[in-house]
C-alpha cells in the first residue's frame, strides 16, 4: 500500500493513468480509509489520514481500471461518510473524489449509492466556497445523461444555452473599456462550475517543461488575450508553466499596454506610478 499511495502522489497528472493496481489493493486502501473514518478522534490507520487516503484514490483513478475497481469495492460509500463527517478540507476532497471517478462506465453505480445524491445537495448549501463547488461540479456531472463524446481527446456534453455567470463576467470587461484589438475571444472559456462540469473538464492539467502540474483558475472566466510575436518565438504554450496573477482592474490596461506584469510601486507605460 506504502508503495502504490507513493506513486499516486508523485506521477504526474498526465501519466496517472499507466499506474494501475490490482483489486486486492485497491479492496485493502478502501478498507484503510473505512478504518480511518472508524476513529472519529484523528480520522488515521495504518499511518495514514483519510485526507490523504482519498487524494491517493482519486490520483489512482486517472487509471480506468482503478477506477472501476475503487467503485466496485465501496470507495463511493466512504466518500459519503467522509462527505457527513468530516471537515471542510474533507468534505471538498471526498466530493471531488466523486466527481473524478464518476464516468460513463461507473456512473449508474455511483448514483446507486444510499445517501449520496443527499449529501451533495447538502453541501451545495455549505459556508465553504471550495465546498460548494465540489459538491455541485459531482452532483452536475451525475445528472448529466448524455454519453460524452470525444472530439480531439477531449470529452464535452451539450451545452444547455448562454452562460449567465460568463454574460456578467463579459459586461464587467467592458466596463474596463480594454480595446478589442487585445483580445483574441475564440479562446474565450467560462470556468464556473456548470460550464466546467457540461465539458468534461479535469480539474488539473500538465504543462511546460519539465511538465508541471496546474489547477484550472474554477469560478473565473477567461478573455484571451492575442499573442505577441515574443510569445510565439519562445512556444509559451508548450514549454512555459502555467501561473495565475491577480491585480487591481485599474491595472489592467496598463500591463497590457507596456506587455509586463506591474507590481506595486512599477512605474507603468506612460510614467504613471502604480
Amino acid at each position: 500500500m506504502n508503495a502504490l499511495m507513493t506513486m499516486s502522489y508523485i506521477v504526474e497528472v498526465d501519466q496517472q493513468h499507466l499506474v494501475q493496481a490490482n483489486v486486492g489493493s485497491m479492496e485493502f486502501i478502501i478498507k484503510i480509509l473505512a478504518d480511518a473514518l472508524s476513529n472519529p478522534d484523528t480520522h488515521q490507520s495504518e499511518g495514514f489520514h483519510a485526507y490523504e487516503i482519498v487524494v491517493g484514490l482519486t490520483n489512482l483513478a486517472g487509471n480506468g481500471h482503478n477506477r472501476k475497481y475503487a467503485v466496485a469495492k465501496g470507495a463511493i460509500d466512504a466518500f459519503v461518510k467522509m462527505m457527513k463527517v468530516g471537515d471542510e478540507n474533507e468534505q471538498e476532497v471526498a466530493a471531488n473524489a466523486v466527481w473524478v471517478m464518476t464516468a460513463d462506465d461507473t456512473k449508474d453505480k455511483i448514483r446507486q449509492t444510499n445517501g449520496l445524491m443527499d449529501v451533495l445537495q447538502a453541501l451545495k448549501d455549505s459556508r465553504t466556497e471550495a465546498v460548494r463547488q465540489a459538491a455541485e461540479r459531482a452532483y452536475l456531472k451525475l445528472q448529466i445523461t448524455q454519453v460524452y463524446q470525444k472530439f480531439g481527446g477531449s470529452p464535452v456534453a451539450p451545452k444547455t444555452g448562454k452562460c449567465e455567470y460568463k454574460e456578467r463576467c463579459k459586461r464587467f470587461v467592458a466596463s474596463l473599456n480594454i480595446p478589442d484589438a487585445f483580445f483574441d475571444h475564440q479562446f474565450d472559456l467560462c470556468y464556473c462550475t456548470t460550464c466546467h462540469t457540461q465539458r468534461g473538464d479535469r480539474l488539473y492539467y500538465t504543462r511546460g517543461q519539465p511538465p508541471k502540474d496546474y489547477g484550472l483558475p474554477m469560478g473565473w472566466c477567461r478573455f484571451a488575450l492575442g499573442l505577441p510575436p515574443k510569445a510565439k518565438v519562445h512556444n509559451v504554450f508548450e514549454k512555459w508553466h502555467r501561473a495565475f496573477h491577480g491585480t487591481k482592474k485599474d491595472a489592467v490596461v496598463k500591463i497590457l499596454e507596456g506587455g509586463e506584469l506591474l507590481m506595486p510601486g512599477d512605474v507603468a507605460f506612460g510614467g504613471e506610478k502604480n
